[in-house]
């Protein structure tokens, strides 16, 4: 269907339209993300983020969803800013919950969480010669599991790196965590103390 106004552009929309379209598209988006995890695509919705899928939609949808055996969402299009179809209709069913409540866990387990503290051990180094500073890889606990995470040091919290990674002591790290895919990694990081295996109890570098 051709535009009644022939220089018409989805710019030109006013912002309460375009807002809706965002929505009518993310829910579309969530609708087919979760056809697809069914049909054993396991990042469909990490895929998805781009289009408006996010933690807080997948959790309001799941609270629609859940009172009742299926939830229609559908829209009319003025016919004067004329889109492909007259109505969108997007449907969910009680089913669909779960998939959306996982979905909304992995979401929100990737958020940055910012000035986190962590005791771990570092067990990897890295750093260029022409540079200062150097890349770890922290071993400590997350969410009650042991996970690897890396951190990019000034020189002078990476040669402390060094020397806790050389005589096996425990570092205690601050930064903002942040999870990208299946990988941890520490923002802005610091190193707050190096532990010793040897030093007295309240004692740390």
């Amino acid at each position: 269907q051709q535009p009644l106004i022939p220089d018409w552009r989805a710019d030109d929309e006013p912002v309460e339209r375009q807002v809706t379209m965002r929505l009518v598209d993310a829910l579309t988006a969530t609708r087919e993300a979760t056809e697809e995890i069914v049909g054993g695509d396991t990042v469909a919705f990490s895929k998805a983020v781009s289009r408006g899928i996010s933690a807080n939609l997948c959790e309001a949808l799941v609270q629609l969803i859940e009172p009742f055996p299926t939830l229609d969402v559908s829209l009319a299009w003025a016919r004067t800013r004329p889109r492909e179809r007259v109505r969108d209709v997007i449907c969910f069913s009680r089913d669909d919950a779960p998939i959306l409540r996982e979905a909304a866990r992995e979401f929100r387990n990737r958020e940055p969480r910012p000035d986190v503290r962590l005791f771990g051990f570092v067990h990897r180094l890295k750093r260029d010669e022409s540079q200062t500073d150097g890349t770890i890889a922290l071993r400590s606990d997350i969410d009650g599991e042991a996970q690897s995470l890396t951190a990019v040091l000034n020189s002078v919290d990476y040669e402390r790196a060094i020397k806790a990674h050389k005589d096996r002591a425990a570092v205690i790290a601050e930064g903002d965590l942040e999870r990208v895919g299946q990988r941890w990694s520490l923002l802005n990081p610091r190193i707050v103390s190096v532990i010793s295996s040897t030093d007295p109890p309240g004692q740390a570098e």
